[in-house]
Parts: C-alpha cells; sequence; structure tokens
C-alpha cells in the first residue's frame, strides 16, 4: 500500500513541492477512507449458521447505496469478509479476490477506533489495489475497508 499511495503523493509534489503533513492525511482520507462513492456502505446484519451437514458458515445481509440509491445484498462464506465479498460479487457482476487482509487498533480502550486495510484484485484485469476502513466495530471497518478498494478498483 505504501508504493500506491506514495505515488499520490508523489504527483502532488511534483506540482507544487514539498507535501505538508496535513495535505498527506487529506489526500489519505480522501483516497481510501472517505472514498464513499459510488457505492456506499451503510449497516450489515452478520450471523452464523449451521449448515444440514453441521458446517459453519456466516451469513451477510448488507445494505448500502449505489450512487444514492439504496440497494440491498446477501452472501455467505466462511467469515464476514468472505461473505461480503461474495455476496458483492453476485450483486455487481464482478469476480474479486481478497489478496491480503490485516487491521489493527488506532487507540486503547474499549471505544477505540480500529483500522483496516484490505488489498483486493479484480480476477478479470489483474489490476490490483487497497481500501482503508475505520470504525469502532471491527466488521464494519472490514466491510468498508472492501467497499473502498471497490470504488478503487472499478470506478
Amino acid at each position: 500500500m505504501h508504493k500506491e499511495f506514495a505515488d499520490v503523493i508523489q504527483k502532488i509534489a511534483e506540482q507544487q513541492g514539498e507535501v505538508a503533513p496535513e495535505q498527506i492525511m487529506d489526500e489519505f482520507k480522501a483516497n481510501y477512507t472517505e472514498r464513499k462513492e459510488p457505492m456506499h456502505f451503510r449497516k450489515c446484519v452478520i450471523t452464523d449458521t449451521e449448515t444440514p451437514d453441521g458446517a459453519f458458515t456466516t451469513l451477510a445481509k448488507v445494505t448500502y447505496t449505489d450512487h444514492g440509491i439504496e440497494k440491498y445484498f446477501e452472501g455467505t462464506g466462511n467469515g464476514p469478509v468472505d461473505a461480503v465479498q461474495q455476496g458483492l460479487e453476485k450483486q455487481l457482476g464482478i469476480e474479486i479476490r481478497v489478496l491480503d487482509y490485516t487491521e489493527h487498533a488506532l487507540t486503547s480502550g474499549s471505544g477505540a477506533q480500529a483500522a483496516s486495510y484490505i488489498h483486493l484484485m479484480d480476477v478479470k484485469s489483474g489490476k490490483a489495489t487497497y481500501g482503508v476502513g475505520i470504525s469502532s466495530n471491527i466488521t464494519r471497518s472490514s466491510i468498508r475497508g472492501i467497499f473502498s478498494a471497490v470504488n478503487r478498483l472499478f470506478y
């Protein structure tokens, strides 16, 4: 992700010279955490279920907006990230692969914010990018990261 974002800052530096730390943070937010158009994650209900053969699966029911129009999809997978990925693929007619996923706390305590970083690839083109989500709920943070990456990859 460092290389990808460094290219963004390099372009700015070539136009104006030195880039202030505040401007770097603003660019990071604009390119990753506040990248909410055209696809904007709104809410999700995650349910762990058991299949008839005794295996466990995760069901994600996701509400989002697409160009401001509220929409909904469901997906199932081996966990919340996989379930949302499966649902998005069906909903948007895309094929994506999560190449890497990391998360960490931004602050300490029970109300801490978490950051999730998703490295996502468009299987058809081979193009890959990163998405970042931030929330006090780690599942919500992860899903925001997926939507951030989808917006960067396809829009």
